[in-house]
């Protein structure tokens, strides 16, 4: 399910951080400070040959900075 322009507004932070997550690797860190970040989840290979892959992961920006359709545009 995506992330909506209101629903990543309207998130609160907690005791600790956590994520909401949009599609295709994007999500949203929320901090407990009420700090928001986007955070994009991608797979790596070391070397063309191998057949596993590593998790990278790689911050786009603060929010409201950087709001959900400029981010979806950057991970595109």
């Amino acid at each position: 399910m995506s992330l909506t322009e209101l629903a990543v507004r309207k998130a609160v932070p907690h005791e600790k951080s956590y994520f909401m997550k949009d599609e295709d690797g994007l999500s949203l860190i929320v901090w407990p400070s009420g700090e928001k970040t986007w955070q994009l989840r991608y797979w790596e290979k070391e070397h063309p040959d191998d057949k596993k892959s590593r998790e990278r992961r790689k911050t786009l920006g603060p929010y409201p900075l950087i709001s959900l359709k400029e981010t979806r545009e950057r991970r595109d």
